[in-house]
């Protein structure tokens, strides 16, 4: 841990509870992650395998990812989860299809299959404008926890109650492609963990839990998390 300083060193070093370090751009936050998965792992804590760091981009966790590695030798690393909310919520899904009413083989769409589904839900001729509004609140719905019923049941207008029920159609259609939106990759996993025993089996699996830039976090990555 040569080169931090003392609150630096604090936060690689708290293990009792957990902790928020705040702290301006170019502090050596990221630092502060990578020297403590090494701390962890060489200080005999937690294994590797129990230990995951979240980011939010896939240039962020190969930063990362190469930081760890030039700190702990290859073996010590082995089984470290470093990777995006969307990567970790993709390998859930996958482990676990038939807890999002999917089946293995389960596939993603894209922005542009997801507003095709949109529109082959709405009147012929919707207008492009229409579709992505639609697609957006979809996307909403999704971040706020709620599925195609409890967004019916909360809508106050006319116009938010046929997006729900577009919602409702269009995750029907999904169920039957086998495949989930990008909006899925964190909305399904944070769903899936309210059944306990799922719920403490990735506890058991993810023991130890580190987030990069935690403060952007979405409503639906704070539920995963």
């Amino acid at each position: 841990m040569s080169g931090l300083n003392d609150q630096q060193r604090a936060a690689v070093t708290h293990i009792d509870s957990p902790l928020l370090v705040l702290a301006g751009a170019g502090s050596g936050k990221t630092r502060v992650i990578t020297e403590k998965i090494a701390w962890l792992i060489d200080r005999g804590h937690y294994p590797a395998r129990q230990i995951a760091a979240i980011t939010f981009t896939n240039k962020a966790a190969k930063e990362m990812r190469q930081r760890v590695g030039a700190r702990l030798k290859k073996r010590a690393a082995e089984g470290l989860t470093i990777c995006t909310f969307h990567s970790l919520g993709w390998q859930m899904l996958r482990e676990d299809p038939e807890a999002c009413q999917r089946r293995k083989g389960i596939s993603i769409i894209d922005q542009h299959t997801s507003a095709d589904l949109v529109r082959e839900l709405l009147p012929t001729g919707a207008k492009n404008d229409l579709i992505y509004a639609i697609q957006a609140g979809i996307g909403r719905f999704k971040d706020a926890g709620l599925d195609p019923a409890q967004a019916l049941a909360q809508a106050t207008d006319e116009n938010q109650a046929r997006a729900a029920e577009i919602y409702r159609d269009y995750s029907d259609r999904l169920a039957a492609l086998n495949a989930v939106d990008f909006d899925d990759l964190i909305a399904e996993p944070a769903r899936m963990l309210k059944d306990p025993v799922i719920r403490t089996r990735w506890r058991r699996r993810l023991a130890y839990l580190l987030v990069d830039e935690y403060q952007d976090t979405s409503a639906a990555q704070y539920r995963l998390l």
